[in-house]
């Protein structure tokens, strides 16, 4: 008896409803998916700029909470770190958000903008490297192809030779290159870097003494933690000094903690296994229900309650297998549909996949748990 499989064949047997169990807790998976990928998509967009970085150390605004928010800063605080032997150099970079128009298609909306010197970028990307030059003549400015399609065709015009005219803030630019660079996050639609000349001229209600990010470069063989330490005891406190790491996660920490669209996404993911836990629960309460007759035959010959934990819980682990493989097959394409859509860096991994099955399994386990509890209330020798 014990070789049969019960578990197997109690599911088996009505294989509509199985099919139907499996496909609705494979939708709550989808879901936990869904939402875990655009917790990790916030997380992502918004640190490439932060991870591309080329000094040990950032400065920044004592009220900056994140870089779309940035809170500008005297640039004298910046070059005061230059007194200490283990500053090796420092390099500004000013942010700011203007109307864009494509003069082709005369759309307006919002984009980023970022002004740095020419002569000591603190951004590491080869595309800005490579055309570097091109920002030195004015109002030339490099464009993200990365950015949002209502944008207009611009990299595909410049690709094919086509002069690309832009206006930023009503100023008329030339798209001087095309460029791989941070592309769209939640707070930002489409980029554009210029040299700080031009930037200043787009932005007439700042000037070339307030930064809204400062990045410090520091001798060979000095310890970035505890030379941030060291500056900030030493500059007032209207400043932070931070390391790379410490910035990325200062940024992560605003998006997940501070904002609402972080918190929506942590709610989903519960909803998500909250959701899977009662269609499970639900399916093998059922199941109790429908087999009571045949464990009082098999109570009677012998068999004790550890027998039909054993078989719940089995039905159990089947049912989780049963539904994650389709929920995880189904959400690589959802990932690939929204990445696409979206342009956000949505993608599966190892960790979000052992993470989505380790919930999976505890909401079946857990529910089989709950039901076991029904199965030792009502005693089946009674019904018999």
């Amino acid at each position: 008896m014990r070789k049969i499989p019960i578990a197997w064949l109690q599911l088996s047997y009505q294989k509509v409803r199985f099919l139907t169990a499996s496909l609705g807790i494979a939708a709550a998976i989808t879901l936990m998916f869904l939402q875990l990928g655009l917790l990790g998509a916030l997380d992502e967009s918004n640190i490439i700029l932060h991870q591309n970085l080329r000094g040990d150390l950032v400065m920044l605004s004592k009220e900056t909470e994140a870089l779309v928010i940035a809170k500008d800063f005297s640039r004298r605080r910046l070059n005061q770190v230059l007194n200490f032997s283990e500053v090796q150099s420092v390099a500004p970079l000013y942010f700011n958000q203007r109307n864009f128009k494509n003069v082709r298609q005369g759309r307006i909306r919002a984009i980023a903008i970022f002004g740095i010197n020419p002569h000591q970028s603190p951004l590491d990307f080869p595309t800005i490297d490579q055309q570097i030059e091109q920002i030195t003549t004015p109002d030339v400015v490099l464009f993200d192809q990365n950015s949002r399609p209502e944008y207009g065709t611009i990299a595909e015009d410049f690709a094919a030779g086509r002069e690309s005219l832009v206006e930023v803030n009503e100023q008329r630019m030339k798209i001087g290159g095309i460029i791989d660079f941070t592309g769209t996050s939640f707070g930002i639609t489409g980029n554009l870097v210029m040299s700080d000349t031009t930037f200043l001229r787009l932005s007439p209600e700042k000037n070339a003494e307030t930064i809204a990010l400062g990045v410090i470069f520091l001798a060979d063989q000095i310890n970035p933690e505890q030379t941030a330490q060291q500056l900030q005891a030493q500059l007032p406190d209207d400043v932070n000094i931070l390391t790379i790491e410490q910035f990325i996660a200062k940024e992560k920490r605003y998006w997940q903690e501070t904002t609402a669209v972080g918190f929506i996404f942590q709610m989903g993911v519960i909803v998500g296994f909250l959701i899977g836990m009662y269609i499970v629960y639900q399916i093998l309460y059922t199941d109790i229900s429908d087999h009571i007759p045949d464990y009082a035959i098999l109570k009677a010959k012998g068999y004790q309650n550890n027998y039909f934990w054993g078989v719940l819980l089995q039905e159990a682990l089947i049912l989780s297998v049963s539904s994650y493989i389709p929920g995880y097959l189904l959400s690589i394409a959802l990932y690939k549909i929204v990445g696409a859509g979206t342009g956000l860096p949505i993608f599966m991994t190892q960790e979000r996949a052992l993470i989505v099955l380790s919930l999976t399994l505890f909401m079946c386990l857990f529910s089989g748990f709950l039901v076991t509890r029904k199965l030792k209330d009502s005693d089946p020798a009674d019904l018999f």
